[in-house]
């Protein structure tokens, strides 16, 4: 008889393992009104004036791919750029907002600069710096282009969120900094 119970105690405990903590796939944000917003992430940024918001077209046109669909993202496994915000004036400053399973939970923001590193080649990134969003803290490291035309930014969220982490790439160039453009992120509950 224990050894029944000890059974159905197992399998009752797979079944809850199997069945009951699924989490839900991410999904895309949008920009509406000037606003990206990401539910799922809790993320939302007012793009400021002089900026907008590249529609899926536009980037695939830029970048040459298309950006995933909600239906892709169920089977995804790595890093997906969200949405890329350009200057009007000049689309050679904009900035990438992602989400990432690369840098897994209990990796140390240095271990995550380094990880950076290896993507920027030729990059001399600085000290890291943090920044609130929120109640959350945010890393961020930056490097000037080897013709001094412009600098890389990198923010990441020190907290994860389920399997991911939020980071940010800033490629800005006239003396845009990165201060200015942080301060439309926050987080929604």
């Amino acid at each position: 008889m224990l050894k029944k119970l000890i059974a159905v105690s197992l399998l009752l405990a797979l079944a809850i393992t199997m069945f009951g903590c699924t989490t839900a796939a991410p999904t895309r944000g949008a920009v509406t009104d000037g606003v990206y917003k990401n539910d799922f992430f809790g993320l939302s940024y007012t793009i400021p004036d002089g900026w907008r918001a590249l529609t899926d077209a536009e980037y695939q046109e830029k970048f040459y791919y298309s950006l995933p669909t909600n239906e892709e993202l169920a089977e995804f496994e790595g890093e997906f750029e969200d949405v890329v915000i350009v200057k009007t004036a000049d689309e050679t400053n904009y900035f990438v907002i992602s989400y990432s399973r690369l840098y897994t939970k209990g990796s140390t923001d240095d271990q995550i600069k380094k990880m950076l590193a290896l993507k920027e080649r030729n990059s001399d990134f600085g000290l890291i710096d943090y920044t609130q969003i929120g109640d959350v803290e945010y890393a961020y490291i930056s490097t000037p282009s080897s013709d001094g035309l412009f600098v890389t930014y990198y923010c990441w969220s020190t907290e994860m969120q389920g399997k991911y982490r939020q980071v940010f790439k800033f490629i800005l160039t006239d003396g845009e900094t990165i201060d200015n453009l942080l301060t439309g992120f926050s987080l929604i509950g």
